[in-house]
């Protein structure tokens, strides 16, 4: 819970300031980002969705009009997000946000969720990385 996050997120500015870190990269994890805007250096966010989108699915998918939230479904929660009522997803919810919130830019992989975290001002959508084949498929 938020407890934790805070915990964490002490060992992390301890980490940024002591290792002289001057960016953060994050692939996904809102924590590093908060972290970087209190030690005070930039901080970039590479990824194909965001935990806070995640978060927002299980809300509606759990607490919405037709949630389906009984106790396995509460055990799982519990074990997989560290959460196991609504209020406490939705303060987690909220955290994330603030996390994010904090990011100098997100680049976009395929696949992200909009998000309203991030302001599109600091998004650049990075769109499919490949390289071109050497050889013919067949020798493949």
């Amino acid at each position: 819970g938020e407890r934790r996050f805070d915990e964490l997120l002490q060992v992390e500015e301890k980490y940024l300031r002591e290792s002289g870190a001057s960016i953060v990269l994050s692939d996904a994890s809102g924590l590093p980002l908060e972290a970087a805007k209190k030690v005070g250096i930039p901080s970039v966010v590479v990824s194909n969705f965001l935990w806070s989108s995640i978060y927002q699915h299980i809300l509606e998918l759990y607490y919405g009009p037709d949630g389906q939230f009984d106790d396995s479904s509460r055990q799982a929660l519990e074990k997989t997000v560290g959460v196991s009522s609504e209020t406490e997803l939705r303060e987690s919810l909220k955290r994330l946000e603030k996390a994010y919130a904090n990011a100098d830019l997100l680049i976009s992989l395929p696949g992200l969720t909009p998000n309203r975290e991030i302001p599109p001002s600091k998004m650049l959508d990075a769109g499919w990385v490949y390289r071109p084949l050497r050889q013919p498929r067949e020798k493949l």
